[in-house]
């Protein structure tokens, strides 16, 4: 019986010290009366996860849950005493707990958890540390001030600032200014009313259905967004960018990365290596890249690009087209208006042409055209390349064909007309029937080939 005895209480108080070890735990409610506040400020000054609802009620009604080992516990739950001070219509609700950590010995927390219910009527702010932040239904404004953990909110009326260093954050329906700033996040956003800005370093951004204007800073990462009914001003440096119908001008900074684009009033990118990908832009599209692929199709308003290095798909675009590289290659199809091209080492093919006016100016390249309807004017100047012209509609106007080391061949029946051949340069003027249009062209070591099919 003694042995027995001697057991069960062995493996009692192992049990004891086992539960002693691996941790302890409470919960203590309380509330205050909020009558007459309508500003909050939640002073914490250890991470927690916080929640904090805004409710029909007219007090602050607190839960606070602990689980963790017997440091912890001594450190935190017994040492749980929140203050509460008012002064008019402002109120603090603070919790300070103290310093003792132990060298060599370790804190260990299971759970550390504070949940506010707080009338909803009235504007809120936090200011911690290492929390992770919940708040929802608040009427009247939110600040959250936080050094790292997950943010999110919910619901949030007259508007919205944000600062947490480290930690994603998700915000979702707010009406009023929204602000977020962040240094290493994923931030998320979504059914924004108002002005959002965003100020941060290495975040992946994805948005959707926001009411406002945009305007974002961030060094490196992925922005994604949808359903946009105002203007998006972006500027990242190191990013890859996904946008999609946008109701305002989108205006887009960056050094590297690429940009696809669809569904915007008008889109304007000043990049050094960044491709773009564009698609269904009601209005202008400006590019500026050093050294980029660039893929545009149906596009409303006029497209202007500018770059050292660059690879253009154009396709569908309905106003003048203002191109300028030192060297690449541009593929267009249906251009309905006109093509204006300076710079070098380029090759140039238009396909299905329908505008008005062609002006190249080519220093070296291969240079294929064909027009699919009546033209008023092309003029070409190119250097070390051939050039080809099919044209798609009777021709009648005026032709001025020059080369200097090539030939000239064509099938248009010219009336008028005058050739020379001196020193290695061929030239061949004429007219073609009584019509307005006009052809010139000069080829210095390339030849030049018109035909009419």
């Amino acid at each position: 019986m003694s042995m027995k005895i001697t057991v069960f209480t062995l493996l009692l108080f192992g049990l004891v010290l086992a539960r002693d070890a691996a941790g302890q735990s409470g919960t203590r409610t309380g509330s205050f009366d909020m009558q007459g506040v309508d500003e909050l400020t939640l002073f914490v000054d250890a991470g927690m996860s916080i929640t904090i609802t805004g409710g029909t009620g007219t007090n602050l009604e607190y839960t606070y849950e602990f689980d963790g080992n017997k440091l912890a516990y001594e450190r935190f739950f017994e040492n749980f005493n929140p203050e509460f001070s008012r002064s008019g219509g402002s109120a603090d609700f603070n919790i300070d707990f103290p310093d003792r950590r132990q060298k060599n010995k370790t804190i260990k927390v299971e759970r550390h958890s504070l949940e506010l219910l707080i009338p909803a009527s009235l504007a809120f702010r936090i200011e911690s540390e290492y929390s992770t932040i919940t708040i929802n239904n608040i009427e009247r404004g939110v600040t959250v001030l936080n050094r790292s953990g997950n943010i999110q909110l919910n619901n949030i009326q007259q508007g919205l600032y944000v600062e947490n260093e480290y930690g994603n954050i998700t915000v979702r329906n707010v009406d009023g200014e929204t602000s977020l700033n962040s240094r290493s996040s994923n931030i998320i956003a979504s059914g924004i009313t108002g002005l959002l800005e965003i100020d941060a370093a290495y975040c992946s951004i994805e948005m959707d259905n926001i009411d406002g204007e945009i305007g974002i800073s961030n060094q490196s990462g992925v922005i994604t967004l949808r359903d946009i009914r105002g203007s998006v001003d972006v500027t990242s440096d190191y990013t890859t960018f996904d946008i999609a119908n946008i109701t305002g001008n989108v205006t887009i900074g960056t050094k590297s990365g690429k940009i696809t684009a669809v569904n915007a009033f008008s889109l304007e990118v000043s990049g050094m290596y960044t491709s773009v990908n564009a698609r269904d832009i009601g209005g202008d599209v400006r590019i500026e890249s050093r050294s980029a692929a660039i893929i545009l199709e149906n596009i409303d308003g006029r497209v202007g690009i500018e770059g050292g290095y660059l690879t253009m798909d154009l396709k569908s675009i309905r106003q003048n087209v203002l191109t300028y590289t030192k060297s690449g290659k541009i593929n267009a199809h249906n251009l309905k208006k006109g093509f204006l091209f300076e710079g070098s080492y380029t090759t140039i093919n238009l396909v299905a042409f329908e505008g008005s006016h062609i002006d190249i100016q080519n220093q070296s390249g291969e240079i294929e055209i064909e027009t699919s309807s009546l033209f008023e004017d092309i003029q070409i100047e190119n250097t070390f390349g051939g050039i080809l012209i099919a044209l798609g509609s009777t021709f009648e106007g005026f032709i001025d064909l020059t080369t200097m080391y090539g030939k000239i061949t064509h099938d248009l029946p010219l009336q008028k007309d005058t050739y020379s051949e001196d020193n290695n340069t061929i030239r061949m003027a004429g007219e073609v029937g009584s019509g307005s249009s006009r052809m010139v062209i000069e080829n210095d070591r390339g030849n030049i080939v018109i035909r009419q099919y």
